[in-house]
């Protein structure tokens, strides 16, 4: 499968982020039987289930959720429904996927230092929460409890369908290679579609939001489309001059405006809605309304 002259392995990488943390959360069976008891349901009824820490893991959950966001934004998807977490991106744009990955997983590891080191603080306030419903044995021990936080980031080329080094009759790999192929094209699209997606979506926020001459807005407004711009061209995988146009129609149209600009000038508010809807109307031709 090649892209722009280039097969797409040469051309594009695969990212895959998995992140671990421990989740603070148990089915407490003891209690569980006994409400069941007091209200003489059955054991299908429900289950208790029991938070073992709570504001504690907040810090660290936010931190692991922006190292997911940074990957998610700055990767078009790749295998949707495998559940591995993978991303892809052109290889010329994959070092400065690294360096913010990298910093992401710097700050949240920094994040879950903190937590292990007030950790046995923690578990004294957990006691003081739960109170007879704490059970020591439902913790990790303070010198495991680290053990339970991974942030691990791979990367590899996307599988090259050409090379299929199997003891097959060649009639059988080429009819293998045929299907992987199209699987290997549903994908490629299924992630141009999102990307395409990924742009309509800000710029229909900002038509519909800026056509209300009375309704409010913040500033994400405008930055949730510049955030976008800014990473398509890692995400043009297929170097879609069609993506490309209107990637510059958007910067040059949408994205030099700001939002205080817009709050304070109606004529430049009416202008601007207009453009964005514009724009909104191209872009459905490609992405089409996004599900509610």
């Amino acid at each position: 499968m090649n892209v722009k002259g280039l097969s797409l392995a040469e051309k594009v990488l695969v990212c895959k982020l998995r992140l671990s943390l421990w989740r603070a959360g148990v089915t407490d069976k003891e209690v569980t039987e006994e409400t069941n008891n007091r209200y003489k349901a059955s054991k299908a009824a429900g289950s208790y289930r029991k938070r073992l820490m709570s504001e504690q893991l907040k810090p660290v959950r936010s931190a692991f959720g922006e190292v997911n966001k940074f990957h998610k934004e700055n990767t078009a998807p790749w295998n949707a429904n495998n559940g591995q977490n993978e991303g892809i991106l052109l290889v010329d744009h994959y070092q400065k996927y690294r360096d913010g990955i990298e910093e992401k997983r710097r700050l949240a590891m920094d994040k879950v230092d903190e937590f292990v080191l007030l950790y046995p603080n923690h578990l004294s306030q957990a006691r003081r929460d739960l109170g007879e419903m704490f059970k020591s044995d439902e913790y990790p021990a303070p010198t495991e409890i680290r053990k339970f936080f991974e942030i691990d980031s791979e990367v590899y080329p996307v599988p090259d369908p050409s090379d299929w080094r199997v003891s097959l009759s060649s009639e059988e790999v080429e009819r293998l290679k045929a299907r992987f192929e199209a699987r290997m094209e549903a994908s490629l699209q299924a992630s141009m579609a999102s990307v395409w997606q990924r742009l309509y979506e800000p710029v229909k926020k900002m038509a519909e939001t800026l056509s209300e001459a009375d309704k409010g807005f913040h500033k994400t407004l405008v930055t949730n489309i510049v955030d976008v711009i800014q990473v398509l061209p890692a995400l043009n995988i297929t170097g879609d001059p069609q993506l490309e146009q209107m990637r510059k129609e958007i910067e040059r149209k949408l994205c030099r405006v700001k939002a205080p600009e817009l709050k304070n000038d109606p004529g430049l508010r009416v202008e601007t809605a207009e453009a964005a809807k514009e724009i909104m109307d191209k872009l459905a031709v490609f992405a089409g309304p996004l599900p509610n």
